[in-house]
């Protein structure tokens, strides 16, 4: 048995299609059975299917061709467990066999509509834009765009600038121009997926030291352990509100990675401003200002994460006086 890797420019596989004696038709027309929205690819491009133990393609007249490993393929062919497929001249799929039919398999995608091309999501985090680190692709974009965040398994979010929103599972939503929707790997398979998507604790190797007892109030410093970037955060405040953070994060030091650090908003508004703090807005407003301070600076701004009634930190390391 084998399975058809559709590769990313990196080389990761952002889908992946069961190959069986059923021929599988390739082309850019919405009935094929994989469908690439590219104009270089042909309507009705090629077959592949399995015959025995091998697997096999079929060009289908294409206008720029079908390849093998670089080759032009004419007419049929025989594939082996590695060859990569072109398909016109941008888009690679890879052959492999089949072991485990849930083996790599993540519980959710984000699916681009009209492609039907899929992105695992491998951990509470997929970035979207034109930089090396994103998952996704956008075409005309210089960096990131956004980045889709997972809290558990109930709660997405989409985050565009240093605003969030949430988002439902098979709700449509566009970055860059293009249409996505989350989804469930088990509709796009008959097996049934395990669940493999870890926190992205990697992304954030943020360290804060912070009192509130400094020469002048509040203060708080922000440091990437792995990059030359130190920032200092001057509003009373905004150091305030980075000190409660970073001091329940230090308290949930024996918690997993998706419960450490939350702070609930009503001890976050009596901690700042004091107990007659009622407004959320606030809060809100504050949360989106650090982001924007933050991220001018170079951190990444999800690492402070705001949901309906809390707020945390993704921290490496606390110091808290």
């Amino acid at each position: 048995m084998f399975d058809l890797q559709v590769l990313s420019s990196s080389d990761d596989v952002v889908y992946l299609h069961r190959l069986a004696e059923r021929p599988c038709q390739v082309g850019r027309a919405p009935v094929n059975d994989l469908v690439i929205n590219d104009t270089m690819v042909s309507q009705f491009h090629a077959l592949m299917w399995v015959e025995g133990e091998r697997a096999h393609i079929r060009d289908l007249g294409s206008r720029n061709g079908t390849f093998q490993n670089g080759k032009r393929i004419q007419g049929t062919a025989e594939l082996a467990e590695g060859d990569v497929v072109g398909i016109g001249p941008d888009t690679r799929l890879r052959i492999a066999a089949t072991v485990d039919p849930t083996q790599g398999m993540t519980e959710l995608v984000v699916q681009e509509e009209g492609t039907g091309v899929c992105f695992p999501l491998r951990d509470d985090r997929l970035h979207f834009g034109g930089s090396p680190e994103c998952e996704v692709p956008v075409a005309g974009a210089d960096d990131r765009v956004a980045t889709l965040l997972v809290v558990g398994e109930q709660e997405i979010w989409l985050g565009e600038g240093t605003e969030d929103r949430p988002i439902e599972l098979d709700q449509v939503f566009t970055v860059g121009g293009n249409n996505y929707k989350v989804m469930r790997r088990g509709s796009l398979f008959e097996t049934t997926a395990v669940p493999t998507r870890q926190a992205a604790s990697g992304r954030y190797p943020y360290k804060i030291q912070a009192t509130l007892d400094g020469p002048t109030g509040p203060e708080a410093t922000v440091f990437d352990v792995t990059r030359d970037i130190t920032y200092k955060v001057e509003a009373e405040n905004r150091a305030v509100l980075l000190y409660l953070l970073a001091r329940q994060w230090s308290l949930d030091v024996g918690h997993d990675e998706t419960s450490r650090g939350w702070c609930s908003n009503e001890e976050l508004l009596t901690g700042v401003w004091g107990r007659s703090a009622q407004d959320d807005n606030k809060l809100h407003v504050l949360v989106y200002r650090l982001r924007n301070e933050l991220k001018k600076v170079g951190f990444d701004p999800w690492f402070l994460e705001k949901r309906r009634r809390f707020t945390r930190l993704r921290l490496r390391e606390a110091e808290i006086d």
